[in-house]
C-alpha cells in the first residue's frame, strides 16, 4: 500500500517588549514548509504555499473564527503573559581551588574551576605572592556548560613550597569572588603540608648523617693518636733495653 502522511505544524502566540508593544503572530506550515499565515490586524489570512489557496479563501470568509483568533493573540496574550511573574535567576559564582601533585617533582598542577549562572563572567586571574613565579599559566572558557551556567578554567604550574601563597579571582558584573589554595589536592588531600613534613624529615636525617660522620671522624682520629703514642713509647722502650 502507498500513503503518504502530512505533518501538520500550528504556531500563534504574542512577544510583548519592554516598552508595551505586542507583537502576534499566527502561522501553519505543513511538513517543515510555510503553509497559511493570519494578519491579526487585517484579519486575513494569506496562503504561503500554491496548495493553500483554497484554504485561504475559505478562512477568510469565516469572519467569526478570524475575529476571535485576533482577539486571543492581540489581547489575551499580552494579558496572560503580563500575569505570568517569571521567576528571576539568582546570580550565583562557584569558585574551587585545588592542585595535583606532579610525579618525582616538587610540583604541582593547580586548578582554579569556575562556575557560575553570571554571563557577564570572562576572566579568571592566579594571584598570591608566588602567582608571578607560575611556570605556565592556561585559562580555559568560558564555556557554556549544559544547566545554562557558564565554566571557566585556569591551569598553572607552582611549586610547592609552603611559603608561596596561591588564590585565583573571577570577576562578575555583581562582585568579585575570591579563593587561595588551601594545600590540598581534590580528594581533600594535603600536599604542602606532606612537602614540609617531609623536608624536615630530611633535615634531620641529613643533621644525623652528618653528626655521625664527624663523630666516626673524631673517634678513628684519636684512635690513631693513641695508638701512635704507644708505638712511640714501645719503640722507645726497645732502644733502651738494646743499649
Amino acid at each position: 500500500m502507498n500513503s503518504t502522511a502530512y505533518v501538520v505544524q500550528r504556531r500563534r502566540g504574542c512577544i510583548l517588549s519592554a516598552n508595551g508593544t505586542v507583537f502576534a503572530f499566527e502561522a501553519w506550515a505543513v511538513d517543515g514548509m510555510d503553509f497559511i499565515s493570519f494578519d491579526p490586524e487585517s484579519q486575513r489570512w494569506t496562503s504561503q504555499s500554491p496548495s493553500a489557496i483554497p484554504v485561504e479563501q475559505g478562512w477568510n470568509k469565516n469572519t467569526l473564527m478570524n475575529y476571535a483568533y485576533r482577539h486571543f493573540i492581540r489581547v489575551e496574550c499580552p494579558q496572560m503573559i503580563q500575569g505570568i511573574k517569571l521567576r528571576p535567576i539568582q546570580q550565583e559564582t562557584e569558585l574551587r581551588v585545588f592542585a595535583k601533585p606532579i610525579v618525582d617533582t616538587d610540583q604541582a598542577l593547580l586548578r582554579c574551576h569556575v562556575m557560575s549562572t553570571d554571563k557577564s563572567v570572562s576572566s579568571v586571574h592566579l594571584i598570591g605572592n608566588g602567582a608571578s613565579r607560575a611556570s605556565w599559566i592556561i585559562i580555559t572558557g568560558p564555556m557554556p556548560a549544559e544547566d545554562g551556567s557558564v565554566i571557566l578554567r585556569l591551569t598553572a604550574e607552582i611549586s610547592q613550597n609552603r611559603d608561596d601563597t596561591y588564590g585565583c579571582t573571577v570577576q562578575t558584573g555583581s562582585h568579585n569572588t575570591t579563593v587561595f589554595w588551601d594545600g590540598t589536592t581534590l580528594d581533600g588531600r594535603t600536599l604542602l603540608y606532606h612537602s614540609s613534613v617531609l623536608w624536615k624529615m630530611l633535615t634531620v636525617i641529613k643533621v644525623i648523617c652528618i653528626v655521625f660522620i664527624i663523630t666516626i671522624i673524631s673517634c678513628a682520629t684519636i684512635c690513631l693518636l693513641k695508638c701512635g703514642k704507644t708505638y712511640f713509647f714501645l719503640y722507645q722502650s726497645t732502644e733502651l733495653m738494646y743499649k
